[in-house]
């Protein structure tokens, strides 16, 4: 009994083996750096690669007051800025190579971009919206990964996507460029 309990368990190790061989190993799966994509995202990059799939977010924040003083009519104002990317994106591996590996995307992108203006005049706040544009846009395509060693990988891709203006209701139809410099570990 315990004899072919030990045969059986050498032989699943030697076909286990001799499979193992043909299958892919993805050893780094995490994937830290920057991008830049119209469908991607903007911004702080991380992707997740655990197989021959992976999921990748972008995000880029950024706010900016600027108070001053119109000394013309004797008031102050301030300007505000806000600018917001995020992105989600699908990847699907399709070949694998010791330099270069080849893959299809979806990206998901909502970009959010705002200008405030509040004047204040004799104590009283007046705010104006200068600019409101919110936009999102879903692209696909194909794209590379240029493995530069080890840990560091460029990231090249285009498709077509689909840029919708939410402020004006208006969908375009257009190609996307992406682009990202990774350290994966």
């Amino acid at each position: 009994m315990m004899k072919r309990f030990l045969v059986s368990v050498v032989c699943f190790f030697l076909i286990g083996q001799s499979y193992g061989q043909d299958s892919i190993v993805v050893l780094k799966k995490h994937f830290i750096g920057l991008g830049a994509g119209t469908s991607t995202g903007l911004g702080m990059s991380y992707r997740y690669k655990p197989s021959k799939w992976a999921i990748q977010g972008n995000f880029f924040p950024f706010y900016k007051v600027k108070k001053d003083v119109n000394e013309l009519y004797n008031n102050e104002y301030k300007n505000t800025t806000t600018f917001l990317s995020l992105g989600l994106s699908f990847y699907r591996y399709i070949k694998f190579d010791k330099n270069i590996d080849v893959f299809g995307y979806l990206g998901n992108h909502l970009l959010v971009y705002q200008e405030k203006t509040t004047n204040y005049f004799n104590g009283q706040a007046y705010v104006e919206d200068n600019l409101n544009n919110r936009q999102y846009t879903v692209g696909v395509g194909l794209g590379f990964d240029f493995k530069l060693g080890e840990r560091i990988v460029w990231s090249l891709s285009g498709g077509y996507g689909a840029y919708l203006k939410l402020y004006q209701k208006i969908t375009t139809l257009q190609l996307t460029g992406e682009t990202g410099l990774y350290y994966r570990f």
